[in-house]
């Protein structure tokens, strides 16, 4: 071992693999700041660094535990409270049930399919009711087996 590096590695080598690494974070720093909108860039122009730019970003719209905790407490409770919107399309209704889904998977929210599918069928609107019971006497709700896909396509 050398003051340089390892004797077996010729100094140019190191260089140029620090030089590499450095190429890496500045293109990991473009490829965050050119995906973010104006207004957003310019509260975060004092990140100079790729890693300083993603946390500031995840401090940003994550938040803190607080924040998190609050937001797991609001989407459990939209989870609850879901429900067929008057005057809207049962398609509009199971878009809104999967972005639903999808925001609680992003947040560590895990539910069982069998709590999934049952909330699914009793948000249905009034109207379905004859349907809803149907399918549920007709699938069995609490295996994994039965999934959101194959639901989609018995409602509709």
């Amino acid at each position: 071992m050398t003051p340089n590096g390892p004797a077996d590695v010729p100094l140019e080598s190191l260089i140029d693999n620090d030089k590499k690494l450095m190429l890496n974070y500045e293109k990991a720093y473009g490829v965050i700041s050119v995906c973010l909108s104006t207004d957003i860039a310019q509260t975060l122009r004092e990140c100079t660094a790729a890693k300083g730019l993603w946390d500031a970003l995840v401090e940003k719209f994550e938040g803190n535990l607080d924040m998190k905790e609050s937001r797991i407490e609001m989407l459990n409770g939209e989870f609850n409270m879901f429900n067929h919107i008057q005057g809207k399309t049962v398609t509009s209704l199971l878009n809104r049930f999967e972005a639903l889904n999808n925001m609680m998977r992003s947040v560590g929210i895990i539910k069982e399919m069998s709590e999934i599918n049952k909330k699914l069928l009793n948000s249905l609107p009034y109207t379905w009711n004859s349907g809803a019971i149907t399918i549920k006497r007709t699938t069995n709700m609490n295996t994994k087996n039965t999934h959101r896909v194959d639901l989609y396509n018995q409602i509709i």
